[in-house]
């Protein structure tokens, strides 16, 4: 009987007749062993082995794997360095103005990510929810995403159901997708998107971010279209696509700007995931075809602005590490390359009720965001450093970057609005955005400053107020159409504003205009 184990066979007698049966590049060695307790004394081993001849003659192959991954540097600050949040985790407010007057007034954070990424952080901190708790008559807890202007009054609840049988009802979210948040966040190639064969997350994902500026809201409604998000979340984790991408990029900034920050990072960190899966950061693919490259390029570098976005400039909390792939000027052009006078159906939208003229005005505002976008990537980053004639020069150098960034996206609005006059207004709104963002910019890059350089002079509050002062008028512009989740906005001028009156000494008639 013969038996094999840990590539050693056993045998009696007739053992010696598998020799004859074994190929050329095999040796036999007879090895004697301890027999098994309790098995027969006179049993033999014979093992075999591989002859090292005939591998001397194989030659390796030399394979080189040519990856971008430069990756994307994460620097510390001093003042950030030591955690902010284990600091605060034992200091003891005595009540909430205490609490304020150190949130404002103290150069430890920017009032950027105070507003808009670490407030989150901060309520789960014992003291500062046990503080919260104390004061909870003074604060206000109205919830406005669940707001319906009244129809529940008008419309029983199936009569507010029933809209979603409408098919009406579905082509106007997604129509407001285009003409509100596309332009903005352009992370879908509308040459190419085809609701027929798009992933039905990613559809769902779109009609959520659409529902946001539905101006009929209704409690159920609300109710099923959050449903029908977790149940798209819980299928996108399941499957790394392009279009789980998207519908992941898309929905982080709905919850990013709604202020629901643990959601937000959440997204971000499986899209982060999910890139690397794809193997979007490798550049030289064969695989795929010209303009589908150029696609992968653009979603590589909407996720690393949006963790960029998420972390902050200055790491208050742990960033994602991803790499910022190198700027390509096809990205601009050929991929949103199209004419308006085309008579090519292939180009035209497969969205009921979009028109070609508002196809092609959506594609030029999707690139010139684009740009916007990466060049604020770029100039928003700046490297800590205890020479302060150097963090100047990197601050004035970003500054001008940022300037011509915005310059030259107001230039070519300009021409937009010349060359598509009835759709002035939409244009308009898109570029008073697109400048909010901007000041957004430039207020966070000199908060960043001051936070790593203890203010010697008021050059830079002096710079921070003529921003605000910009962003005022802008915001309380009645005339301007504002969504719910562009009011961080107004809360940033007005910290700007408390802070300054309070740490910085300036003439009388300036002290008066900021009050």
């Amino acid at each position: 009987m013969n038996t094999k184990k840990n590539c050693f066979y056993t045998s009696h007698e007739t053992f010696s007749n598998w020799s004859e049966l074994l190929p050329k590049f095999y040796t036999i060695k007879t090895q004697s062993l301890p027999s098994h307790p309790g098995g027969n004394s006179s049993q033999k081993f014979f093992k075999y082995e591989f002859n090292t001849k005939t591998s001397a003659n194989k030659v390796p192959q030399n394979i080189k794997k040519e990856l971008n991954l430069t990756p994307y540097q994460n620097y510390k600050v001093d003042p950030i360095e030591k955690n902010i949040f284990k600091t605060l985790n034992f200091t003891r407010f005595s009540n909430l103005s205490q609490f304020c007057n150190y949130l404002i007034y103290s150069n430890d954070l920017p009032l950027t990510q105070l507003i808009f990424t670490i407030q989150a952080d901060l309520k789960n901190l014992p003291n500062i929810k046990h503080l919260i708790q104390l004061n909870n008559f003074i604060l206000p807890s109205e919830d406005c995403s669940n707001q319906s202007g009244g129809l529940e009054d008008l419309f029983p609840i199936a009569r507010s159901l029933q809209t979603l049988y409408d098919p009406y009802f579905w082509n106007k979210l997604m129509l407001l997708y285009f003409a509100k948040f596309h332009p903005l966040w352009p992370y879908i190639n509308l040459k190419t998107f085809n609701p027929l064969f798009t992933s039905p997350s990613l559809l769902n994902i779109i009609y959520f971010a659409g529902y946001q500026f539905y101006s009929h809201k209704s409690p159920e409604l609300t109710s099923y279209m959050e449903s029908a998000v977790e149940l798209a979340l819980k299928q996108i984790y399941l499957k790394p696509c392009k279009n789980h991408l998207q519908a992941l990029l898309i929905l982080g900034n709905l919850y990013q700007f709604r202020g629901d920050m643990k959601l937000a990072r959440a997204c971000q960190a499986n899209l982060t995931r999910m890139m690397y899966l794809m193997g979007i950061q490798i550049e030289n693919c064969s695989k795929f075809n010209w303009e589908t490259k150029l696609e992968r390029k653009l979603l590589h570098r909407r996720v690393a602005i949006a963790n960029f976005n998420v972390g902050g400039n200055l790491e208050v909390f742990p960033a994602y590490l991803v790499e910022v792939p190198k700027l390509d000027s096809a990205l601009y052009h050929n991929l949103y390359s199209f004419k308006s006078n085309t008579t090519n159906e292939g180009y035209l939208p497969f969205v009921e009720g979009l028109n070609t003229m508002e196809f092609y005005l959506t594609l030029k505002l999707s690139q010139l965001t684009h740009v916007f976008c990466d060049i604020s990537l770029v100039s928003s980053q700046l490297i800590p450093t205890k020479n302060i004639s150097i963090m100047e020069k990197q601050l004035a150098r970003n500054l001008e970057l940022l300037n011509a960034g915005i310059k030259a996206y107001e230039d070519s609005a300009d021409e937009l609005k010349k060359e598509f006059p009835e759709f002035e207004g939409m244009i308009s709104r898109c570029a008073m955005e697109i400048r909010l963002s901007y000041f957004d910019c430039s207020l966070n890059l000199l908060n960043s400053f001051l936070s790593i350089n203890p203010p010697s002079s008021n050059e830079i509050a002096t710079k921070i107020l003529a921003v605000c002062h910009s962003m005022a008028p802008i915001i309380l512009n009645e005339q301007l159409e504002f969504d719910q989740i562009f009011n961080y906005y107004g809360y940033m001028v007005c910290f700007q504003y408390l802070k300054l009156i309070k740490n910085y000494k300036f003439n009388t008639e300036t002290t008066r205009n900021l009050t």
